[in-house]
């Protein structure tokens, strides 16, 4: 039998694939779970085996990254794609957010209490970033976890 890995994603798609990972919050003892667009070595290309972003969201563009919590999920993507985004992202299952400096770390304040946790792939973000949001959510008594 042929194994196909070519990357499926399609808006309708997302509501299915975001309750999954929301199944996974649960299991995980976490608040969300953040989704970067990059791979283990931060290219701009990412190969389709690595499609993380596009995979749970449907968003095909080269920058952004997704954040889900238990009951709200954004993607965040720059200027270049918002019409892109709009196009392709299920506005059901996600917001479609600005990507600019400290936007993912306000998003996460605004709809996550204190004491809550959020769940990454150590692999997928770089040291400067995870340091940073890590700051700035600690600020908000938010926790980092790497998972």
């Amino acid at each position: 039998m042929f194994q196909s890995f070519d990357t499926v994603a399609a808006p309708q798609l997302a509501k299915e694939r975001v309750a999954s990972l929301r199944s996974e919050l649960i299991r995980q003892r976490i608040s969300a779970f953040i989704v970067p667009r990059a791979d283990e070595h931060q290219g701009e290309y990412v190969p389709a085996c690595a499609e993380r972003l596009h995979w749970l969201t449907g968003f095909s563009g080269s920058a952004g990254h997704a954040a889900v919590t238990h009951n709200i999920a954004a993607v965040f993507v720059d200027g270049r794609y918002t019409i892109q985004a709009s196009m392709e992202v299920d506005d059901k299952s996600f917001g479609i957010e600005a990507l600019k400096p400290g936007a993912l770390a306000t998003w996460l304040t605004e709809n996550l209490e204190a004491g809550e946790i959020v769940g990454f792939d150590p692999a997928l973000w770089t040291v400067r970033q995870v340091t940073d949001l890590k700051t700035k959510l600690a600020a908000n008594a938010i926790k980092l976890k790497p998972l």
